[in-house]
């Protein structure tokens, strides 16, 4: 797969994905995954999400991590079966296993959820290429230093409270010269985290640690989001028009009670994002 451009997304790039050959292999993989773990994933999907898939964000950052993690293992040396990488913050989806199945690498799932310990069990003895689960708090993961080669945490570190102890975690179980791809929504309206100023910190919590992976300044572009981009990038609010299927049910999830008074006032209001996505390098 082509590597996707760091930063937030457009909205031209996003509809020529969605017509890309790889997009839609990874489309079908993740289909046949659902319909495969139906009955497994049935309770999990009421809590969460049914089809990670096709959730708005998800659509780019799925490829967009694929893309990046395809592009080390193809540029690193030794073999890919020795090479070790982590789902931070994963859930229970496709993409771990749509991974280990084109790439046969060492992959651990890692959440703060340890019911998922059974889904994954049960996923497992149905297929060839299984992962492994751990749980634990992200804050303090449960890894040697070094532990990996790749880690990657996909619209994860915006529900969590301490940005900067999560980047330190990070670096200390990242091997030197590893790859780290990180994404997660942005809040365009200040309501929700992370707005724009708290992902300038973020990022900046990030360059302590870790150099970027391409030519990319991220910072730059955040300062150019200010500048009048939000009819030409993927926001929920393109997607409300393009497909409302693809937004999550806001009344199921948290963000309902922290805009219940908003709510009252205004029924029709819902979060302004758009999703940033970033590759970075360990300092050495």
């Amino acid at each position: 797969m082509k590597l996707l451009k760091e930063g937030i997304p457009l909205i031209e790039e996003y509809n020529y994905l969605l017509k890309n050959k790889s997009y839609l292999e990874m489309e079908k993989f993740s289909n046949k995954f659902l319909l495969e773990n139906q009955k497994t994933l049935d309770d999990y999907g009421k809590r969460w999400v049914r089809d990670p898939f096709h959730q708005w964000s998800r659509q780019w950052e799925y490829p967009f991590a694929f893309s990046y993690i395809q592009d080390y293992l193809n540029g690193s040396e030794g073999d890919v079966f020795s090479k070790n990488v982590l789902d931070v913050g994963s859930g229970v989806t496709f993409f771990p296993y749509y991974l280990v199945v084109n790439d046969k690498l060492n992959l651990d799932c890692f959440d703060l959820n340890n019911d998922l310990k059974s889904i994954y069990e049960q996923i497992n003895q149905k297929t060839t290429q299984s992962v492994n689960f751990y749980h634990g708090d992200i804050h303090r993961l449960p890894f040697s230093d070094e532990s990996y080669d790749v880690l990657y945490c996909i619209s994860v570190i915006e529900h969590c409270v301490n940005h900067r102890k999560i980047v330190q975690e990070l670096n200390r179980v990242l091997k030197r010269n590893g790859r780290l791809i990180v994404t997660f929504d942005i809040s365009l309206d200040g309501f929700t985290k992370v707005s724009v100023p708290q992902a300038l910190e973020l990022i900046y919590d990030f360059s302590k640690y870790f150099n970027p992976a391409f030519d990319f300044e991220p910072t730059n572009y955040l300062d150019q989001l200010a500048n009048g981009l939000e009819n030409q990038i993927l926001t929920t609010r393109y997607i409300k028009e393009y497909d409302e299927s693809l937004l999550p049910k806001w009344s199921n999830t948290l963000w309902s009670k922290f805009t219940k008074v908003l709510k009252f006032k205004n029924p029709f209001y819902f979060p302004l994002l758009t999703c940033f996505c970033l590759v970075f390098e360990k300092n050495s």
